[in-house]
C-alpha cells in the first residue's frame, strides 16, 4: 500500500516536473510577434491576404520551440491603442508594437501581387537593438502559399540561428501547389476572428477545409473557435468541484449552470446484498449551481453552490450497540451537506494551464435508531482543497489534465471486525486524469478517464476506475456518447473488481445544452470497507454560454 502511495505521488510529481519544464523551455525560447502582412494587389479578393500569410508563417516558426504571440493578445492591444495592423507602417511603431507584446522580434512583411505572380518580403526585427536580424524575398504562384510561407520561415529560422523543422524542409522541396481559393477563404476568416464574428468565420473556415482538408493553419482555428467538448461526467462529489479547475484558463465564453446526480435505489429500498449477510444501499442526491467567468484570455473563475444528501443503510448479520443501545441489526446514518467553492485557472502559455480551489462546507448527520427515535450530531464545518494542471497541444487535439482533492470531512463507518458504527472515516483523496483526443474539428472525441480513490483511515488502500469513453457530434447540435469502466478496488484486506458501462448525449438549443448520463457501474461502499456493490447513477445538468462574455 506503501509503495501504491509512493507511486501515485510519484508521478504526480514527474507530471509536474514535465509540465515546469514545457513552461521553461517556453520562457527560455525566443518571443515572436508576426505582424500582419501589407498587401499591394488589384485583386480585391485578396484583401486580407496578409493575415492569411502571417498566420501561415506564425504557425510555421511555432514548430520548432519559438514562442509565438497570440493572434488575440495583438488584436486585443490594438483596440487598447486605437490602432488597427495596417497602421504600424512605421517601422518605430512596429518596435513599439513588439515590446508592448513582450517579443524580442517581430516579423514584418508586404506582399506584392503581379499578374497573378506573388513577390513576398519580409524583415526580422529585434525590439531590443531595433536592428534589422534578416530581411528576403521569396516568389511563387498564389497557389504555391504553403511554398511560399515555408520558404520565409526557412529564412527566419537561418537568420535567429535555429534549427529547421523536417516538416518545413518537405514543404520546400514538395512546392506543392493548391486552389488559390484556400488561402483567400482562410484570410477572409481570420479578419472575421479578429471581428469577433466567430459565426462568420467558422463559415469560412469550413469552406477552406473543404477546399485544403490537410491544412494546419485552418485546423488550429477550427479548434480554436470551436465549443463542442466531451461531457460524460458520471457522479459529482460533495467535496470536488465539476471540473478540473485548471481548465478555466481555457475558458472562451461564460456558463451559467446546474447539475445533479442521483443514484437509483433498487428493490427492498435499494439494499443489495453484498456477502456474509450483509446487505448495502448508497443513495446519494448531490446537486449543484454554478457559474465559470472569463475573467480575460488566459484567465478564468469558477463559484458553486453544493447541496448533497446521502442516505446510507447497512443490514447487519449479528446485534450490535448503536449510540449505546444493544440488539440493532442495521445502521442508518443520514448525511446533509450544504456549502460552496470558488476555483482559479490561469493559462500560462499556449500549451500549459494551472488551476486551484477551496471548499467550505456544512455538514449535518441524523442517525435513524428505530420507529421515532432519531439523534443528530452536531453540524460540523469542514474543508476542501483541488489542485490541477493542464497540458495540450496548440491545435488542442490531445489534451491531457489531472487534478487532485483533500478533504478534512469524516464519514461513519461500521467495522465488520469490531461490529461497532463510529465516525472514524475520512472522505478519500480523489485523483482524476483524463486524456482527451479530438477529430475531424472536434466532432468525434476518443477520451481515457482515471479515476483513483486513496484511502487513509482504517479502511487504507484504494480504488482504481478506467474508464475508455467515445463521444461523437453528428451534428452542431446533438452527440451521443459510450463508455465502458473497469474497477479494481483494494481495500480493508480485501481485493474486489468489476465492471460498467456508460450512456449518454447533450442537446444543444441556442445557447442552451442539456446532459444526460445513466451510468451502471461497481464500486467499493463508502460505509461498509472491504466491500463492493453495484450502482446506477443517472447525471442530468443544464447549461447556458455566451450570456456576458462571447
Amino acid at each position: 500500500m506503501r509503495i501504491l502511495k509512493k507511486s501515485i505521488w510519484v508521478q504526480i510529481f514527474i507530471l509536474f516536473l514535465i509540465a515546469v519544464s514545457a513552461e521553461a523551455t517556453e520562457v527560455n525560447s525566443k518571443r515572436v510577434s508576426v505582424l500582419d502582412f501589407t498587401v499591394q494587389s488589384a485583386n480585391t479578393s485578396y484583401k486580407f491576404l496578409g493575415k492569411g500569410f502571417a498566420e501561415f508563417v506564425g504557425i510555421e516558426l511555432s514548430k520548432s520551440g519559438i514562442e509565438l504571440v497570440e493572434r488575440k493578445k495583438m488584436t486585443e492591444l490594438l483596440k487598447e491603442q486605437e490602432l488597427s495592423q495596417s497602421g504600424l507602417i512605421d517601422e518605430d511603431k512596429q518596435i513599439e508594437m513588439g515590446k508592448m507584446l513582450a517579443a524580442q522580434y517581430v516579423v514584418t512583411g508586404d506582399i506584392f501581387d503581379i499578374a497573378g505572380k506573388l513577390t513576398v518580403t519580409f524583415k526580422v526585427i529585434s525590439t531590443e537593438t531595433a536592428k534589422i536580424i534578416s530581411q528576403d524575398k521569396v516568389d511563387g504562384k498564389i497557389e504555391s502559399y504553403d511554398y511560399i510561407s515555408a520558404s520565409i520561415s526557412e529564412k527566419i529560422l537561418t537568420g535567429l540561428k535555429l534549427d529547421v523543422p523536417k516538416s518545413i524542409a518537405q514543404k520546400i522541396e514538395k512546392q506543392e501547389e493548391k486552389q488559390a481559393e484556400a488561402v483567400v477563404t482562410f484570410s477572409n476568416a481570420i479578419d472575421a476572428y479578429d471581428r469577433d464574428d466567430m459565426k462568420m468565420a467558422k463559415e469560412e473556415l469550413e469552406k477552406a477545409k473543404e477546399i485544403d482538408p490537410e491544412s494546419e493553419a485552418v485546423n488550429i482555428y477550427l479548434s480554436k473557435i470551436s465549443t463542442t467538448s466531451p461531457k460524460f461526467k458520471i457522479q459529482l462529489e460533495t467535496f470536488s468541484p465539476t471540473q478540473n479547475p485548471a481548465s478555466l484558463g481555457l475558458l472562451k465564453q461564460d456558463k451559467i449552470y446546474t447539475i445533479q446526480s442521483l443514484t437509483i435505489p433498487g428493490p427492498n429500498n435499494g439494499i443489495q446484498s453484498v456477502g456474509d449477510g450483509y446487505g448495502v444501499a448508497e443513495m446519494p442526491i448531490v446537486s449543484r449551481i454554478g457559474v465559470d467567468i472569463p475573467l480575460w484570455e488566459g484567465l478564468g473563475i469558477n463559484a458553486e453552490f453544493v447541496f448533497s444528501s446521502v442516505d446510507n443503510k447497512i443490514e447487519v448479520p449479528q446485534f450490535f450497540t448503536y449510540f449505546g443501545e444493544p440488539d440493532h441489526t442495521y445502521f442508518h446514518p443520514m448525511v446533509l451537506t450544504i456549502g460552496g467553492n470558488i476555483g482559479a485557472g490561469y493559462l500560462l502559455n499556449e500549451n500549459l494551464s494551472l488551476g486551484g480551489g477551496v471548499a467550505i462546507y456544512q455538514i449535518k448527520t441524523e442517525h435513524d435508531l428505530g420507529p421515532d427515535q432519531k439523534i443528530s450530531d452536531t453540524a460540523r464545518t469542514d474543508f476542501a482543497f483541488d489542485l490541477g494542471f493542464l497540458v495540450r497541444t496548440r491545435d488542442e487535439k490531445i489534451i491531457f489534465d489531472m487534478h487532485a482533492a483533500v478533504s478534512s470531512q469524516k464519514e461513519y463507518l461500521f467495522d465488520p471486525l469490531t461490529l461497532t458504527a463510529e465516525e472514524d472515516g475520512k472522505v478519500p483523496i480523489l485523483i482524476e486524469s483524463t486524456l482527451t483526443t479530438s477529430f475531424f474539428n472536434k466532432r468525434l472525441f476518443l477520451v481515457l478517464k482515471e479515476l483513483t480513490e486513496i484511502y487513509t483511515d482504517k479502511r487504507e488502500g484504494y480504488a482504481i476506475r478506467g474508464i475508455p469513453v467515445v463521444e461523437f457530434w453528428p451534428v452542431t447540435f446533438l452527440s451521443v456518447r459510450a463508455g465502458y469502466e473497469f474497477a479494481y478496488i483494494n481495500l480493508f484486506n480485501h481485493t474486489l473488481s468489476g465492471s460498467g458501462f456508460m450512456a449518454g448525449g447533450t442537446l444543444r438549443v441556442s445557447t442552451f445544452d442539456i446532459d444526460f448520463n445513466y451510468t451502471q457501474r461497481y464500486k467499493p461502499t463508502r460505509v461498509l470497507p472491504g466491500y463492493g456493490k453495484d450502482d446506477t447513477t443517472i447525471l442530468i445538468g443544464i447549461s447556458k454560454h455566451a450570456t456576458f462574455f462571447n
